[in-house]
């Protein structure tokens, strides 16, 4: 991982971390929970913040990888705006520019993970796989020949708005019954105070679940199985056979095992291979910063 040097950070719904790295080598790591009602200008001051306790210099490769849709032009906007709000048409990229008066990379976070899974990790030399993210929310993204697939709006991979059958309710993207909804880890401490009636975190969820709480294994499983859903359309779209997972909720323990038991219950043909994300928390972080990235 030669190429991966500089300064890297990652702002998802849950965390924002900035690390740097040289020569693939992670040297310092920064982390501060994301404040998902703070808008654009508060998540901005908290990188750049970040980006001085790494003691940025002019010399530093800066990446910038966010939840949310970035176009070809680095705009910033939130599809889930229950995830994080006051995120529209936001000029990442020129914005960090003109602070850093030089060129910064800024993509989705997704985007990023996949094509690190793809230069050094599950999806090495994989001419065809999906990277699905279950962590806050569910993200995505389909990789071929090595190159993520990205579009000029920056939607291409946001597989976690895609419908369900079992999925009935309204998404903070204003579409109703989407994956998100379903399998992420919002979604997760949504029903869990439904049942029982307190503030539990995806993360305890799924130590209540590894512990042999039912309820939990129940919401967890309800989870493994939307995205199996999911899995099973994407091998319908392009024809993949191998889906990488990663994410707090997709690597946590014996979620990939009950997700591929899910997936088995298709029709052969839309059945997938899953695996756990090689790079695992530092997949998107990584993919900031790889050369020529997207």
């Amino acid at each position: 991982m030669s190429d991966v040097t500089g300064l890297a950070v990652d702002l998802g719904g849950t965390k924002i971390a900035a690390a740097r790295y040289l020569n693939g080598e992670l040297i310092v790591h920064h982390q501060v929970r994301t404040e998902s009602g703070a808008g654009a200008e508060s998540q901005i001051n908290t990188i750049n913040e970040l980006l001085n306790k790494l003691q940025y210099s002019s010399s530093d490769r800066v990446g910038i990888a966010v939840s949310g849709r970035v176009d070809s032009e680095g705009c910033w906007h939130a599809i889930n705006t229950n995830t994080l709000k006051g995120v529209e048409q936001v000029q990442l990229k020129k914005i960090f520019e003109t602070r850093l008066k030089k060129k910064v990379t800024v993509m989705n976070d997704a985007v990023a993970a996949g094509l690190a899974e793809a230069v050094y990790g599950a999806g090495l030399n994989m001419p065809a796989f999906a990277y699905i993210t279950v962590s806050t929310g569910v993200g995505g993204v389909c990789v071929l020949n090595g190159k993520p697939v990205v579009s000029n709006n920056g939607l291409a991979g946001h597989v976690g708005f895609m419908t369900i059958r079992n999925s009935t309710e309204l998404c903070g993207s204003g579409r109703i019954g989407t994956v998100e909804n379903a399998a992420s880890g919002r979604a997760m401490e949504r029903q869990a105070q439904l049942l029982k009636g307190n503030d539990y975190t995806a993360k305890d969820i799924v130590e209540f679940h590894l512990a042999g709480n039912i309820w939990a294994t129940q919401l967890v499983e309800s989870s493994a199985a939307a995205v199996a859903e999911l899995c099973g359309n994407l091998a319908a779209a392009i024809g993949i056979s191998t889906v990488v997972i990663g994410g707090g909720v997709g690597l946590s323990t014996g979620y990939c095992n009950s997700l591929q038991t899910f997936i088995d219950t298709e029709p052969k043909l839309f059945r997938v291979q899953v695996v756990p994300a090689k790079l695992e928390a530092q997949s998107v972080l990584i993919g900031a910063l790889i050369e020529n990235s997207c």
